[in-house]
């Protein structure tokens, strides 16, 4: 069995890889566009004492006293421009389909009263 874990806020997919991996699975992790240092495999197994950025730690600059990150462990940035045109594009289509669904509602609406106020006035 082959597990992806997508996304990493506070270690939690990093832990269940682990957990995973010592039971024979095979997990990897892709956390993509999150930097906090609560979502890197170094906060939760390297030890170090100076003091890193909490948004975006650069490993390179700090002593972790041998830890390797893991190689099924991917950390990717997306292009934000490509992001960002997502997500306009994900609200522009949730506008739209608001908007359906209020059509819809008024249409509904609209019969209903029409229907009742056809038999009442008959």
């Amino acid at each position: 069995m082959k597990v992806l874990l997508v996304g990493n806020v506070a270690n939690n997919s990093y832990n269940n890889a682990k957990f995973l991996r010592r039971r024979g699975i095979k997990a990897d992790v892709l956390c993509y566009n999150y930097t906090h240092v609560m979502g890197q495999p170094e906060w939760e197994d390297a030890h170090f004492e100076e003091e890193v950025d909490q948004f975006l730690p650069d490993w390179s600059k700090v002593d972790v006293k041998g830890f390797k990150r893991p190689d099924w462990f991917f950390q990717e940035t997306l292009v934000p421009g490509i992001a960002k045109r997502y997500f306009l594009f994900f609200i522009h289509a949730l506008k739209v389909l608001t908007f359906i669904m209020y059509l819809s509602f008024l249409s509904r609406m609209v019969t209903k009263t029409a229907s009742f106020l056809y038999r009442y006035y008959r």
